[in-house]
């Protein structure tokens, strides 16, 4: 995604985006600024697919990059 334009990880982590997306991120951005949490947390499929199954994302491949992403926010957020 492109937050005032600079090159970002994307939502679903493969560099396929909404037109609504950016644009809704970019009204995020415009009125919010360094409020809005970052890095963004990819959208993946295996996320849904564990969840469905009773088990966690995180110890799979696919959903590590979810994992990563939550991690790093929960540290700026906990100041860790």
């Amino acid at each position: 995604m492109s937050r005032g334009w600079v090159a970002e990880p994307d939502f679903d982590g493969r560099g396929v985006d909404g037109r609504d997306a950016r644009r809704a991120l970019s009204e995020l951005d415009s009125s919010y600024g360094d409020l809005v949490l970052r890095p963004l947390v990819p959208e993946r499929v295996i996320v849904r697919e564990a969840r469905a199954a009773g088990r966690y994302y995180g110890f799979f491949g696919a959903g590590a990059v979810v994992h990563d992403a939550y991690m790093t926010i929960a540290r700026k957020v906990l100041d860790l």
